[in-house]
């Protein structure tokens, strides 16, 4: 009767431990758009997520002309990138990507991470048309609007209601967690991918 009870029982008790342990890292089953064509800092056209395919990837969302939460998003997505690099690990894929492409042209991309000293080894700020991007957006779940302009000589003035958002996908392009991206705790960013690799 022991041996039944162990042979039984035994084996779901590990089932449950394993999927506990695994319960503060679920699958996000929403499907984003793939496939969309983008082109970052250096004028290369990337596909976005198939050319980061079998990478972890931290994907953030911001516009360069925003004055608050947007740098310090960028600002903890480096932070994040410095920490991994100091324990040799080099190999997830930093993305930003802006819902402002009329102002946020390649040239301003590229001189928004130099400013902020972003080693851009691994690192990616990308635009796109606004259909690519709106799609990305809306699979994300991620709100962008633009709020009313003004204009300071011939040049529009504007901001953006926007979700605070960094979003963690696995190699497999799985949405696994989502974080505040301007207030997030970069020791649990770094655990959680470490967990993945």
């Amino acid at each position: 009767m022991k041996k039944y009870f162990y042979f039984i029982f035994l084996p779901l008790l590990s089932n449950i431990f394993f999927q506990t342990c695994n319960s503060d890292f679920p699958i996000n089953e929403r499907i984003y758009e793939t496939g969309l064509k983008f082109q970052n800092q250096d004028a290369k056209t990337v596909v976005l997520m198939d050319d980061a395919e079998n990478r972890i990837k931290l994907v953030g969302f911001v516009f360069t002309h925003c004055p608050d939460i947007c740098p310090m998003t960028i600002n903890n997505m480096k932070l994040v990138q410095e920490a991994l690099l100091k324990e040799g690990i080099s190999d997830p894929q930093f993305i930003a990507i802006t819902f402002d492409p009329e102002r946020d042209s390649i040239p301003v991309l590229k001189k928004y991470l130099e400013i902020r000293e972003v080693n851009e080894g691994n690192f990616e700020f990308l635009t796109s048309t606004t259909q690519n991007i709106n799609k990305l957006l809306d699979s994300f779940g991620v709100f962008a609007a633009a709020g009313d302009t003004t204009y300071i000589g011939s040049d529009p003035s504007y901001f953006f209601a926007h979700t605070d958002r960094i979003a963690l996908v696995d190699q497999k392009n799985r949405i696994r967690k989502e974080y505040q991206g301007s207030v997030i705790n970069i020791e649990e960013i770094v655990n959680d991918i470490k967990k993945l690799r």
